[in-house]
C-alpha cells in the first residue's frame, strides 16, 4: 500500500505535469528516493527518471544512487550500470556511492575490466577516495576474474592501500574475500545479464559503458517501460490503493 502523503505527492505531481508544468531536480529526486525506499518500486522510480531526462533536468547523485542500488538489488546489474553511463553524460558528478554500486555491479555481472577501470577513474578524475563498500566490491571483481590466478599478491596489494587511506576492514569484507575464491572456481566469465540473458560486451579501453539505458529490459516477463506512462501507474496504484 502506498504511505498516504507519497500518494498524495504523486497525484499532485501528476496534476502539475497535466498542466504543462516542468518540475526542478529537487521533486524528481524526492519522488525517486521516495518510490525507492518506501514503496519498493521500480517502475516507477525508472519512469519518473526518464520523465526528468526527457525534460532535459540533469538528475542528483542521490536520485542516480537509488535508482542503481536498486537496480543492483533486484540483480539488473547491466541496468545499473547503464544509469550510471547516463547520468555521466548528463553531467553528473558522480561520488563513491554511485561508483561502489557500479563496481559491484560489474564484479557480478564478472566485467572486470570495467570494475578496474572505475576504480581507477573514480580516484583519478574525480578525486574520490575509496571506502570499505568500494574496495570490497572491487577485491571481489579482482578475485572472481580468472585472468587474476595469483591472488595473494592481489590481496597483499589491496589491504595495505586499504590502511593509508584509513580503511579497516570487517568481518563482512572478509567474508566476501573468502566467497570470492570458493566462487571463482566454479563460475563462468561470460557476461551474462540477469535482465534479458544477453551476453554484453564492454570495452575497457572507454569509460562510457556502451549499454544504452533503454536498451535493456528489466524483466521479460513484464511490459517494458516504453510501453507503459507515467500517469497510468500512477492511476493504477490509487485504484489498488482504493480496493485495499
Amino acid at each position: 500500500r502506498t504511505p498516504p502523503r507519497l500518494a498524495g505527492a504523486l497525484r499532485v505531481f501528476q496534476q502539475g505535469r497535466q498542466y504543462g508544468l516542468s518540475f526542478d531536480s529537487k521533486i524528481y529526486t524526492l519522488l525517486i528516493c521516495a518510490v525507492v525506499e518506501l514503496m519498493d518500486e521500480c517502475e516507477y522510480a525508472e519512469m519518473l527518471y526518464k520523465d526528468m531526462r526527457q525534460e532535459q533536468i540533469v538528475p542528483e547523485c542521490i536520485a542516480v544512487g537509488n535508482i542503481m542500488k536498486a537496480m543492483n538489488s533486484r540483480k539488473y546489474w547491466n541496468k545499473c550500470i547503464s544509469y550510471f553511463s547516463d547520468a555521466l553524460d548528463a553531467g553528473v558528478v558522480p561520488n563513491n556511492i554511485m561508483f561502489n554500486s557500479a563496481i559491484s555491479a560489474c564484479a557480478e555481472s564478472h566485467q572486470h575490466e570495467v570494475a578496474s577501470h572505475f576504480f581507477h577513474k573514480m580516484q583519478k578524475a574525480y578525486n574520490l577516495v575509496p571506502d570499505l563498500l568500494t574496495y570490497s566490491a572491487f577485491l571481489k571483481s579482482l578475485l572472481l576474474d580468472n585472468k587474476n590466478e595469483n591472488w595473494p599478491n592481489i590481496i597483499e596489494r589491496i589491504l595495505p592501500e586499504m590502511r593509508s587511506n584509513n580503511v579497516k576492514p570487517d568481518l563482512q569484507f572478509y567474508n566476501i574475500m573468502a566467497s570470492s575464491l570458493l566462487k571463482k572456481q566454479s563460475l563462468g566469465y561470460n557476461s551474462l545479464d540477469a535482465t534479458d540473458g544477453k551476453t554484453q560486451e564492454f570495452d575497457a579501453s572507454e569509460f562510457r559503458v556502451p549499454a544504452s539505458l533503454h536498451d535493456a529490459s528489466a524483466d521479460n516477463s513484464r511490459p517494458s517501460n516504453n510501453d507503459i506512462k507515467l500517469s497510468d501507474l500512477i492511476a493504477q496504484r490509487h485504484r489498488e490503493d482504493s480496493v485495499l
